[in-house]
């Protein structure tokens, strides 16, 4: 009887202390420029991760209007997380992009392509900050995409 408890004692204590290192969802606030019409836009996103190493993460954009034009970017990136240090990690990533670009006579819905890397320094368990790079390739719409932010682990 004490071989059993004893068992089920190690087994669930490996357990717990791999539930700890399980990657968790996030929620990021970011700031992003984007090159093509040199706009700042302001973004949300969440990280669910998918295994121990890929995440999926739906994003929503909004660059404010510039040389009059305001744009709306719906993402969803694929990333591959490679932890370099217990609080670094660094990514690239790939995905799909839906653009609305509001110009002052018709305005234009795009589809496109993400490329890029991010890097993101976690703080403690439940904050960190990130950046990234990104080239959005789209049809007469491609540009670079740079992202600042901070996320929260829940």
């Amino acid at each position: 009887m004490k071989r059993i408890a004893l068992t089920l004692i190690a087994v669930a204590a490996f357990m717990a202390a791999h539930a700890f290192d399980r990657p968790r969802m996030a929620a990021a606030l970011t700031y992003n420029y984007a090159s093509s019409y040199d706009q700042h836009g302001f973004g949300l996103r969440l990280q669910v991760p998918v295994g121990n190493h890929f995440r999926i993460e739906p994003e929503f954009i909004y660059f404010t209007q510039r040389k009059e034009v305001a744009t709306l970017n719906l993402n969803c990136n694929l990333h591959y997380v490679m932890p370099m240090t217990s609080q670094v990690n660094i990514y690239p990533y790939l995905g799909f992009s839906y653009s609305h670009w509001g110009y002052p006579g018709p305005n234009a819905n795009r589809i496109g392509v993400n490329i890029g890397a991010g890097v993101e320094y976690n703080i403690n368990a439940r904050w960190g900050v990130l950046g990234e790079m990104r080239g959005q390739l789209m049809k007469k719409e491609s540009q670079f995409v740079g992202i600042l932010g901070v996320k929260y682990s829940f």
